[in-house]
Formats: structure tokens, C-alpha cells, sequence
């Protein structure tokens, strides 16, 4: 297990972090203690991390409203081992733990910032009712509720830290930053425990989040693996308006002028909130499917979602 390197500290608009020194960090609100909170719930001397055996653990001072981690509320006299992505809730207060990751060589921090400034990386964002689009710049992309966070989730009850999105290699990775609650991945809603491949077109879920990752250009500018783009447009245009319900005449409208589809689509039905990120991903499997196994579009094709009539 990793050794706790640094302690994120969210209480108010700024996050600080802490570096552990020594075997013992008191915690509360009392101003000579090692991490200083100024949530009024919390107590002056309310929580105790110490360092043992090379590995950092915390326990409950006797406060009055009790130390929480991951949600969970330390029994009095237990001694919890933190590990990485751990949350400690005091107050309304939040500590993240973090280990140190483990340092690019140069070379490898050159290129990947070059891959990253030109992937033309973005997600599209549902959260409730709005969708939000941000481009991806960097190389990492944090994404939760807290404020140092480069994609920033409105849900308080989403975890300060929830996702990071790392481009290297001329690909991009997703890793969960927190054990609880899984992340989940694309149709099958597979739970993400550890660093995965994240192609373009891929949809990941955070808490009642849904995100559409989408990139364009992989390692030395070649336009990244795109099987709709293969699918003959006009075949492509019916299987889409006859899963969403959604006008062909609309639809041809707003794809005008693009020379491939392909993953594009779903870009503009889900900004467009006619999708949601995830129903798309599921169009777009089975609009691959159906085209990899030699069958029209217009087969079997299933009702459609909404009510909107199809043009003749």
C-alpha cells in the first residue's frame, strides 16, 4: 500500500494541502493544532493522525459530532489505516488522501503534453437537467465537487475527488480517485477498480453524472479509430432517427456539412439533450454491431423512444 504523502484540506473556497511530518497531527479547530479547521462543528481538538510503521492512521479525539471516513463513522477508540482516495469528513469539512505518484521522466511529460494540446480532447457533461461541454487541455483532468478540481461536479453529494482522466502515450486512461462509489463505464455500467483504456465515444457515470469523452487525434496527429464513421451516412442518418425518434429531415439538418459522421453525432444529440450520453452509447453499439455482422440498418430495428414521427 502506498504511503500517504500529502493531505488535501477542502474547507472553504481554497484547498491546501498538508505534508505529514513528524508521528503525530492533531486536528480541530484550537489554532496550535498541525491542520486548523474553521467549521464551527467542529471541535477544537477533534481528530488524530498519527504515523505508524511508515503508513498514516486516524482516529476520533472524543469530538462532539464525530470523524467520518468514506462516510463511514470511526467507532470511539478505533484506529482506521488511511489509504489513498480516502475522504475524512469533519464538520462539513473534507480531507482527501493522496500518495505520490510516481514521476514522468521528461521525455514522457514532453510528449504527452503534446498529444494532449492536440487530441482535441472535451467531455459533454449531463448533470440533472443541463449539459455542459469543457475542453481537456492538460495532460490530467481531475474530475469532483471539489474546487481544485479542473472538471468541477455541481453535486454536493458527489466525491471532492471522484475521477481523473490522463492523457499519455497518444491515448487516454481513466483511473477512480475513490473506491466508493464505483464509477461506472459505458452501457454495461461496468464498475472502474483500477486504471482503464478510455477510447473516444466512451461514457462513464459519477454518482447520477453522465459523461461522453470524445478525442480526435491519437499519437503523431492520426484521427483516432472511429467505427461510425464507416457506417454509409444515409444509413447511418435512418438507424439513428428511428432509435431516438427524432425527424430524419431534423437530423439531416444538423449534420449538414459534416463529410463523416461517425462519432460526431452523438456529439450534437447530446449537447442537444435529444440522448443522453449513455442511450447514445448504446445507438452506437448497436449501429456497429448491426454493420460488422452484414445486416441493414433498417432491419429489426427496435421502437422508437419518444413520440416524435419519422418523415417520409
Amino acid at each position: 500500500m502506498p504511503e500517504i504523502e500529502r493531505l488535501i484540506i477542502l474547507d472553504g473556497p481554497h484547498p491546501r494541502e498538508v505534508v505529514p511530518e513528524g508521528d503525530l497531527l492533531e486536528v480541530g479547530r484550537a489554532p496550535e493544532l498541525g491542520i486548523v479547521l474553521q467549521d464551527p462543528s467542529v471541535s477544537r481538538r477533534h481528530a488524530l493522525v498519527r504515523r505508524h510503521d511508515g503508513r498514516l492512521t486516524i482516529e476520533d479525539a472524543g469530538s462532539r459530532f464525530g470523524t467520518f471516513v468514506n462516510d463511514r463513522p470511526l467507532r470511539p477508540g478505533e484506529t482506521l489505516a488511511l489509504k489513498d482516495g480516502d475522504v475524512v469528513r469533519i464538520g462539513h469539512a473534507q480531507i482527501v488522501c493522496r500518495s505520490q505518484r510516481e514521476e514522468e521522466t521528461v521525455e514522457a511529460t514532453v510528449e504527452n503534453a503534446a498529444f494532449a494540446a492536440q487530441a482535441n480532447a472535451r467531455v459533454l457533461l449531463l448533470e440533472g437537467e443541463i449539459v455542459r461541454r469543457q475542453a481537456l487541455a492538460g495532460t490530467l483532468t481531475l474530475i469532483g465537487s471539489a474546487p481544485h478540481c479542473e472538471v468541477r461536479l455541481q453535486d454536493r453529494a458527489a466525491p471532492p475527488e471522484a475521477a481523473l482522466l490522463r492523457a499519455m502515450q497518444g491515448a487516454y486512461r481513466l483511473e477512480p480517485r475513490l473506491a466508493a462509489p464505483p464509477l461506472r463505464l459505458n452501457e454495461t455500467q461496468t464498475p472502474v477498480l483500477e486504471q482503464v483504456p478510455l477510447p473516444s465515444n466512451s461514457v462513464f457515470v459519477v454518482n447520477q453524472a453522465q459523461f461522453l469523452f470524445l478525442y480526435d487525434f491519437g499519437a503523431g496527429g492520426e484521427p483516432v479509430s472511429d467505427p461510425l464513421a464507416r457506417i454509409p451516412r444515409q444509413g447511418l442518418v435512418r438507424f439513428i432517427s428511428k432509435q431516438s425518434g427524432m425527424a430524419r429531415r431534423e437530423l439531416r439538418r444538423l449534420v449538414q456539412g459534416r463529410a463523416r459522421l461517425g462519432q460526431a453525432v452523438g456529439e450534437i444529440l447530446v449537447e442537444r439533450q435529444v440522448v443522453t450520453p449513455l442511450f447514445w452509447r448504446v445507438m452506437a453499439a448497436r449501429a456497429v454491431a448491426r454493420h460488422r455482422g452484414g445486416l441493414r440498418l433498417l432491419v429489426g430495428l427496435s421502437s422508437p423512444v419518444s413520440g416524435a414521427k419519422e418523415d417520409r
